[in-house]
């Protein structure tokens, strides 16, 4: 999602509807350098407004369209009125991304590019050793900082919501203050608008009972047309 198409989600929504495909929209990500995607920046606002305008056209289709954030974030408000599991998200155990700039240096998402938080050269060091850092643990001491400042008194916060948008610092979700605090904006507002929605239509109550039969939900598939 970029700026350029946003006025076109509608449109977007309907022609893999017609073509009967499961797809994905993934906001813009931040640029290597300032003024790389000039013109088409998206905020965290830009996002979430896309996101609420998703939910509302899939929750009223008759045909199911497997669309990507959106089937995750309905699926993740219902397990929650299912059951009283809670999950957070560990980045000392598990990273699910990792990226390498043209030079070697490795970063967390959150820490795109910025050299003083890189894990280290995978060009001069083995990742065994990268991982097990001073380094990397400097940028996971950092995650849990974000997560304790932001996600603490959150109602989602180790229930839809694992803390990821925050621990990543993904300016794409979220915002960040004039004293540098992080502010959940896409998250957040999203399963509020999700929960309001069951609600309204009745397949979840405040009681916490949920019908999926009504809402037939995909698992996730393997691949998904990106746009």
């Amino acid at each position: 999602m970029t700026k350029l198409n946003l006025p076109y989600l509608k449109d977007i929504y309907n022609f893999y509807r017609t073509l009967n495909l499961p797809f994905r929209l993934l906001p813009l990500f931040k640029g290597a350098f300032l003024g790389q995607h000039q013109g088409f920046e998206i905020t965290a606002s830009d996002t979430l407004e896309a996101f609420r305008t998703l939910v509302d056209l899939w929750l009223e289709d008759e045909q199911l369209v497997n669309v990507m954030p959106i089937t995750n974030y309905i699926q993740r408000v219902i397990q929650n009125f299912d059951n009283d599991t809670t999950y957070f998200y560990d980045k000392s155990q598990w990273e699910s991304v990792y990226l390498v700039n043209t030079t070697g240096d490795i970063y967390s998402h959150a820490d795109a590019y910025n050299i003083e938080l890189s894990h280290g050269n995978i060009f001069t060091t083995a990742m065994s050793e990268i991982v097990a850092g001073k380094l990397h643990q400097k940028v996971i001491e950092n995650a849990l900082q974000r997560i304790a400042a932001t996600c603490r008194n959150c109602p989602f916060f180790g229930k839809q919501c694992s803390g990821f948008p925050v621990a990543e610092g993904n300016l794409e979700y979220n915002e960040v203050d004039e004293l540098g605090a992080i502010r959940c904006i896409v998250d957040k507002e999203i399963f509020k608008h999700i929960e309001y929605r069951l609600l309204e239509a009745g397949i979840i109550s405040n009681l916490g009972n949920a019908n999926m039969e009504k809402l037939n939900i995909p698992h996730p598939v393997p691949s998904l047309a990106c746009v």
